[in-house]
């Protein structure tokens, strides 16, 4: 905003009103910061002097701080905070005021020359029809940091993609392609919306993956359960989505329950979101929908994201059968167990492992699987370091070991092969098992494993028996 000095402030209605040049007459004390944002302003106010008005900063000004008055100007325009961290211009809705296409693209080019790499990019619609977007919540110091590396780390494309202007084409479809969207959110923004429960998916990394849908229910619910408060809110804060916020994890899920049915028995209207991705997949909200459905409460799924089915997608795995187990579990005698439950299943699987444990991971996978069995290693899924390996199981296993990973990991296995087992393949799923395992119980796993008769798994670990 302005500055409060009375006596800028009276130069300034000065120079607003009727100033050919915001910089000829401006007084000397004013600071560089501030002549940007009057320059800024009239661009605004005067659409057929806007692109003389933009060049005129850099004249007295370096681009941060040409950059920081931009913000304020755009930000008191929307009445919503804008983040520093994001200063790409079609993060941004011009004021209404420069209704014509034309001189907004004109100006916001002639101001920002070469940075501005994605010009046509800028919502070009007039804003008379929409309301106005709900205030952002101010952003604490510790907030400000979260909201830079998630903004970081959720970035929605890398930076090379945007090197390059969009075709022509593609400029002529954007300003029907915005006012189609902004009809169809405004639609779900008008729609009536009942109480109960509403389980919002939210993006895996890439921001532009949440549905129009998901943001009309987060803006208009009474409430937002969600894993963690900070991490959630600066999610809502991009969207200029300001609502209440509660934080329902796996520790609180107990005392939380009795307080959420309550508020739902008022006819309020509740949204859970996780950190990524759906709700209640390897994340908390089980009890409470059981518990809502018990007591005849409407549940609504608002679907989107799901790192599980976008890494079955991309896998190259069979997707007609797939069987979703969660995380492994981090012991290794429980895990290796957990896999033999598992190996008999003829679909492919897809786990959940921290990026710590992928290498022992998968050479389980190996050692109990099979180590020519078909594997995927996908991390980091829409984000810009988005990877996905593919080999044997044998060989992502060496991969990992040497390539410690980092980020989010899904772990998917292909179905087991039609081949009848060997006794040599008998032997090695015995020898793999946890060496306390009594033969009865280590026969019976191998044999679900491998598909074949408990007998003969039970005959050949007596042989190994008496071997050892």
């Amino acid at each position: 905003m302005l500055p409060p000095n009375g006596r800028i402030k009276a130069a300034l209605t000065g120079v607003v009103g009727g100033k050919p040049s915001v910089f000829e007459g401006a007084p000397a004390f004013f600071p560089p910061g501030v002549i940007a944002e009057v320059a800024l302003r009239l661009s605004l106010d005067e659409p057929a002097q806007a692109p003389r008005r933009l060049a005129e900063p850099s004249k007295v000004a370096p681009p941060s701080i040409v950059l920081s008055a931009w913000r304020r100007v755009v930000s008191s325009s929307l009445k919503i905070a804008v983040p520093e961290s994001q200063t790409r211009v079609h993060s941004f809705w011009l004021d209404a005021r420069i209704t014509s296409v034309e001189h907004r693209s004109t100006a916001i080019r002639a101001f920002f020359g070469p940075r501005c790499r994605s010009v046509e990019t800028v919502a070009l619609v007039p804003l008379s029809r929409r309301t106005t977007p709900a205030p952002a919540p101010a952003f604490h110091r510790r907030d400000r940091a979260s909201h830079d590396r998630y903004s970081a780390a959720m970035s929605d494309r890398p930076e090379s993609a945007e090197s390059s202007p969009p075709p022509q084409e593609t400029r002529q479809a954007v300003p029907a392609l915005l006012r189609r969207v902004s009809a169809e959110l405004e639609r779900w923004l008008t729609e009536p919306l009942p109480a109960g429960l509403y389980l919002v998916a939210t993006p895996i990394g890439n921001l532009g993956d949440i549905t129009l849908r998901a943001l009309a229910v987060l803006s208009r619910a009474d409430l937002v359960c969600c894993e963690d408060t900070r991490h959630s809110r600066t999610l809502l804060s991009h969207f200029g989505i300001d609502r209440s916020l509660r934080a329902y994890h796996e520790h609180n899920a107990d005392s939380e329950r009795p307080r959420l049915l309550s508020e739902l028995a008022r006819g309020r209207m509740i949204a859970l979101i996780s950190d990524a991705g759906t709700p209640l997949i390897s994340d908390p909200g089980f009890k409470l929908v059981r518990d809502c459905l018990a007591a005849g409460h409407p549940v609504t799924a608002v679907p989107g994201p799901s790192s599980a089915i976008a890494a079955v997608s991309v896998s190259g795995l069979p997707t007609d059968r797939f069987h979703f187990a969660g995380f492994l579990p981090s012991r290794e005698g429980q895990r290796r167990s957990r896999l033999s439950e598992l190996a008999a299943i003829d679909a492919t699987l897809v786990v959940f492992e921290a990026p710590n444990r992928l290498a022992v991971a998968l050479a389980d996978v190996a050692a109990i699987l099979g180590a020519d069995r078909d594997v995927a290693v996908a991390r980091e899924l829409t984000k810009r370091f988005e990877q996905v390996r593919r080999g044997t199981a044998a060989e992502l296993a060496a991969w990992a070991e040497a390539e410690p990973a980092r980020g989010e990991i899904v772990i998917l296995v292909g179905p087991p092969s039609r081949r009848e087992a060997t006794d040599e393949d008998v032997e090695a799923a015995l020898r793999a098992l946890q060496p306390g395992a009594s033969l009865k119980d280590a026969a019976k796993s191998v044999a679900a494993s491998l598909g074949i008769s408990r007998s003969r798994a039970y005959d050949i670990a007596l042989r190994l028996k008496d071997v050892t």
